[in-house]
């Protein structure tokens, strides 16, 4: 359990190998940090003694806090889980990095980038650039403006982003996964959703159809604009509607 300053604090980077990682953004200039280890092991006094090989550090350097974890190579038998539960300023950037587990990121208002192999990448209340990825999961975003651009890739997964408010580019792309994507009445950028196996559908009127099929569609969303919109899967069905659900 740690607590350090972040007064004119740029960016929280957290990396673990297996584990969730959860950062909160609230008011105040503190960054509390809690890391859970949980150790799997042939006997309780095995685990015990091998979790105290396992090193925890947060630290703040310079601008920037880091939280990574360090350790031997576990004997065979054993398994290590290492999570963080992070909360800090809203204006810090986020770069969270994990390879078996989940992300999520509430109240963010800066750039976020979640990433992970095997699990799930969840963002709540996001303004900033958005990166998130993962190969084996689903990507939740409830964005509350959108400032920069938004990336959502995974391979195996769904994506469901909802923009209640701002405009800027949005790429989301699946290999095997439905893409769902809503957006304000007031959106305006280039339509690409396309499949290949499944169906693109949408529940807005286009101000301009290019191309319209059942696996793809290309076209204008309110006025002109050089803002796009891709949104690509192999496998999986296409949906494009509004934030009122319609």
């Amino acid at each position: 359990d740690w607590a350090l300053d972040g007064v004119g604090l740029l960016a929280v980077h957290a990396n673990t190998d297996n584990g969730n990682i959860r950062y909160v953004a609230g008011a105040g200039g503190r960054v509390r940090v809690v890391a859970k280890k949980k150790i799997k092991a042939p006997s309780r006094e095995e685990a015990e003694a091998f979790a105290r090989q396992v090193q925890v550090t947060a630290v703040r350097e310079g601008d920037i806090v880091r939280i990574y974890k360090e350790h031997t190579k576990p004997p065979k038998g054993f398994g290590v889980e290492v999570s963080y539960e992070i909360s800090g300023p809203a204006e810090a950037d986020l770069e969270l990095r994990t390879v078996n587990g989940n992300v999520e990121i509430q109240g963010s208002e800066a750039s976020v980038q979640g990433q992970s192999t095997n699990g799930n990448l969840k963002v709540e209340g996001a303004r900033g650039q958005i990166q998130l990825r993962t190969q084996n999961g689903n990507i939740s975003a409830r964005v509350d403006e959108l400032r920069q651009e938004a990336l959502f890739t995974n391979t195996n997964g769904n994506i469901s982003a909802r923009i209640a408010a701002g405009c800027a580019p949005v790429m989301a792309t699946s290999t095997n996964g439905n893409i769902e994507l809503s957006v304000h009445a007031d959106y305006a950028g280039k339509v690409d959703a396309r499949t290949t196996n499944g169906a693109v559908e949408s529940t807005l009127e286009l101000s301009r159809v290019d191309l319209s099929k059942r696996t793809q569609l290309v076209g204008q969303l309110g006025g002109e604009s050089a803002v796009e919109l891709r949104l690509h899967t192999l496998n999986g069905n296409v949906r494009l509607k509004s934030v009122q659900g319609q």
